[in-house]
């Protein structure tokens, strides 16, 4: 389950309208308007789903932006990479001096 934590900024005159078209997207959920700022929370199993859902709320009229604030995936233990599989970059080996020059 990922839950994230989305700032929608829309036209305070809009607000009202934008938080009614956000309410009907499937794991979504508005919990305060205050002069065009929206906080929103999207919940999904997908973990490609919030991009997704992101660009949608831009491309919503009246929307002005939009910003991820919090971002939390429960995740699958399955889909959890064994860190002995990662190849060695050998970006450990090297001086922080060497580095700077």
């Amino acid at each position: 389950m990922n839950i994230s934590g989305v700032l929608v900024y829309a036209r305070p005159d809009k607000a009202d309208s934008v938080a009614s078209t956000l309410s009907e997207f499937d794991g979504v959920e508005v919990h305060a308007s205050d002069n065009g700022k929206l906080i929103v929370t999207i919940e999904d199993d997908n973990t490609g789903a919030l991009a997704d859902r992101v660009i949608q709320f831009q491309d919503l009229p009246n929307i002005l932006s939009v910003a991820v604030v919090y971002h939390h995936d429960e995740g699958n233990d399955d889909e959890l990479i064994d860190p002995a599989t990662i190849p060695d970059c050998g970006c450990n080996e090297l001086n922080p001096q060497e580095a700077i020059q």
